[in-house]
């Protein structure tokens, strides 16, 4: 039960009786320190009601609606200005994955997909005449559908769903986040460069010398490119606290 004053009632913890003979009494420990002990047991947890069990998932109202708000308002920024980095039905997508990763992995979550889609964006407009004219270019000009937003960020959104939902784990599954936009990233940047300037290609599965742009294919700029993609994720992960 939780009191007017916003104290919860840990029901596994009790008082002695008193000597007078009383019954015992339930320890009374703040909401807050049993939303931040990570010992609290699942029926600590249920005591304290539905918008209880949000606070422990580290989802709540507000997150949600700040998420609405803040998505709402760079998507109307975007339209304005004729941002050409995704397509209208990506920017819808777009805009359900902020909302979502703002909700469950609050702003650090948020900017580091942010940051992702930056450099996701600038590098597929690398060496773009020439993949245009080898014919190897992204379609739509490199802009990004909702098929790019959910291939990029899937694994991600489930890591940050599973974080609510498994608070123990939360850190793993932080890490499984930045891990997942990390990788993208890399396949990204190899992809993009490697097609722009790798001079020698070889296919991973054959180890034969292909054309640039061959699907399967790796290149050795391409391959430094990547790691470079990666290390932008995990530094500006560590600049974040992510991890």
């Amino acid at each position: 039960a939780t009191s007017a004053r916003g104290f919860t009632v840990a029901s596994p913890r009790l008082r002695a009786a008193s000597p007078g003979g009383l019954s015992p009494r339930p320890v009374v420990r703040p909401r807050a320190m049993l939303l931040r002990d990570t010992s609290a047991t699942a029926k600590d947890v249920a005591m304290l009601g539905g918008e209880g069990l949000m606070l422990v998932q580290g989802v709540t109202p507000e997150t949600v609606m700040t998420g609405v708000a803040l998505n709402s308002v760079l998507a109307g920024i975007a339209v304005i200005r004729g941002q050409k980095a995704l397509t209208p039905a990506g920017l819808l997508h777009a805009w359900i994955l902020g909302v979502v990763l703002w909700a469950t992995l609050q702003g650090t979550g948020w900017a580091l997909c942010v940051i992702y889609l930056v450099f996701g964006s600038l590098v597929t407009k690398v060496g773009m005449a020439k993949k245009e004219a080898l014919g190897i270019a992204e379609g739509r000009g490199g802009r990004r559908g909702p098929e790019n937003v959910w291939g990029s960020a899937a694994a991600g959104t489930i890591c940050a769903l599973l974080r609510c939902a498994f608070p123990h784990h939360a850190m793993t599954l932080q890490v499984g986040y930045v891990a997942s936009l990390a990788t993208k990233l890399s396949d990204t940047f190899a992809s993009e460069v490697g097609k722009a300037y790798g001079k020698t290609t070889i296919l991973a599965t054959t180890f034969q010398k292909v054309p640039p742009g061959t699907e399967g294919a790796v290149s050795l700029e391409g391959t430094l490119a990547g790691v470079g993609g990666s290390l932008i994720i995990a530094g500006a992960a560590v600049g974040l606290g992510l991890c």
